[in-house]
């Protein structure tokens, strides 16, 4: 994982402990562009973007202070440029808007002299007073650039395609991309793959490369939306930017032309009761319930149904597919939020119901007074046979793996009825096959000599010569002298 600085300064003043941020804008000079605190880990892996005036980097704007600086912003509609505050704050302590410009989408095809929307200045700078008053903390390092027109006239709103904002956040792992102006790169936008590494509260974390020059660009999920705004390098291990959090979307929805209605997407989507055709969705709803017509769902990014409440069971799916589902807020007026963070799940395999062939070709060899081996044909399966079931007088004795067993602790002279049944692996079992009978050999005595053997273990009906005398055992037996009675019988 690729890891990075973030230039924080941590001081105590008045007993409480206070995050300074060092601003990662880079100095204009004549030359070459003084450029701040490195914040590449690892190998550097930017990328120069060369079609800046394409979306989504066309919103991404390239910005002078008119103080000696350089950084990043993006555009976000009615004349907006979002940018942090450490950026503006300069041209804002100096009263000097103006002095500021804009360049949306600089650089096509890597050449700092192509600007394809020209420049803008900035009539008026707003940086809320929770960072002006509050030791610049990240979660309050953002500004609002309002706009005038080009030298032609021209508004912003009528040539640049807006970012597309997201304000459902992000989660850790998450892959994300930030596009910007390092002041190493000559003034042309290079663009830094990386993923969320940490997410608290407003603030998140994350693996980006960035250099000084880079504060204020947008930062991108994998849907090009804008789900937050890169401040600054923290350690060796990342970069730290804010997400939008409420009191920043406040914040800048007073400044739009007409101010956006809070419309809120759902929220902690689960999928549950997952099966082989169904799973159920459920949500939380906006904090916010005002003027709620209902929900909506979208399956694979199509709309599939609306419903009131906030759990929907979805049916009639294919057994072993992944699914994805998002939700939307349908109000009253017939408008929707933007949708929700994406949940995925799969449905179950279809459950095998189909039971193995019955087995066949059941034998038996090398039969003796106490063995016997079994051998059988294999049987067919749709899926698998996992095993074979071995059944002796109807119970189940053994379950082999392979097309054979061998008896060893039968009684002599004895008949056994044998069954074989088949098992996938789905537990499905085949009927039993036909029987088959086997009987053991009989004992044979020869000339009145002893056969009875102290170390060995006989069976009921097993049949021994003890000093001329012939015994029967009635049940299990092993070290017992027939003589003494017990489990032998004299015959």
């Amino acid at each position: 994982m690729k890891l990075s600085k973030l230039l924080i300064a941590t001081t105590l003043l008045s007993g409480c402990l206070v995050t300074q941020i060092t601003a990662e804008a880079t100095e204009v000079t004549e030359n070459t562009p003084k450029i701040g605190s490195r914040a590449i880990i690892g190998s550097d892996d930017r990328q120069l973007v060369t079609n800046t005036n394409q979306t989504p980097y066309q919103s991404v704007v390239f910005i002078e202070d008119g103080q000696g600086y350089i950084a990043s912003g993006f555009y976000i509609g009615d004349g907006l440029v979002l940018t942090n505050g450490h950026v503006a704050n300069k041209a804002y302590d100096a009263n000097q808007p103006e002095k500021m410009k804009i360049y949306p989408g600089r650089g096509v095809n890597g050449s700092s002299k192509n600007n394809p929307f020209g420049s803008f200045k900035v009539k008026a700078i707003h940086i809320p007073s929770t960072y002006l008053d509050n030791s610049y903390r990240v979660e309050n390092d953002y500004a609002v650039l309002e706009l005038d027109n080009n030298a032609l006239g021209q508004s912003i709103d009528t040539m640049v395609v807006p970012s597309k904002m997201n304000y459902q956040g992000g989660q850790t792992g998450q892959q994300v991309l930030l596009a910007g102006y390092p002041g190493d790169k000559g003034e042309t936008m290079w663009k830094s793959s990386g993923q969320i590494v940490t997410t608290k509260q407003k603030v998140l974390t994350y693996s980006n490369d960035t250099v000084g020059g880079s504060s204020g660009s947008p930062i991108l999920n994998t849907k090009n939306e804008v789900i937050g705004m890169h401040a600054a390098g923290e350690d060796a291990y990342s970069n730290t930017g804010l997400f939008f959090h409420p009191e920043m979307i406040d914040y800048i929805d007073q400044y739009r032309s007409e101010k956006e209605t809070d419309k809120q997407a759902p929220t902690s989507l689960t999928l549950t009761n997952i099966k082989e055709d169904s799973m159920t969705l459920s949500f939380t709803e906006p904090k916010e319930q005002q003027d709620i017509q209902g929900y909506v769902i979208y399956r694979d990014n199509q709309k599939i149904q609306t419903i009131k409440n906030t759990t929907f069971s979805d049916k009639l799916l294919k057994a072993e597919t992944t699914y994805s589902y998002q939700v939307s807020t349908l109000y009253k007026d017939g408008t929707e939020s933007e949708k929700s963070l994406e949940v995925s799940g799969k449905t179950l395999a279809t459950k095998d119901k189909e039971a193995p062939t019955t087995p066949k070709g059941l034998k038996s060899s090398n039969v003796t007074t106490t063995s016997v081996t079994l051998s059988w044909e294999a049987s067919k399966d749709n899926k698998k046979v996992q095993f074979y079931n071995v059944y002796r007088n109807g119970v189940k004795i053994a379950s082999p793996k392979t097309l054979t067993l061998t008896e060893t602790t039968l009684a002599s002279d004895t008949s056994y009825d044998y069954q074989i049944s088949a098992v996938d692996d789905s537990g499905n079992e085949s009927t039993l096959s036909a029987k088959h009978t086997v009987k053991t050999l009989k004992e044979e005595i020869s000339n009145g000599q002893d056969t009875w053997q102290k170390e060995k273990t006989y069976n009921a009906k097993d049949t021994v010569v003890y000093q001329g005398t012939t015994y029967e055992a009635q049940w299990w037996t092993k070290g017992n002298v027939p003589s003494a009675g017990g489990p032998w019988e004299k015959l």
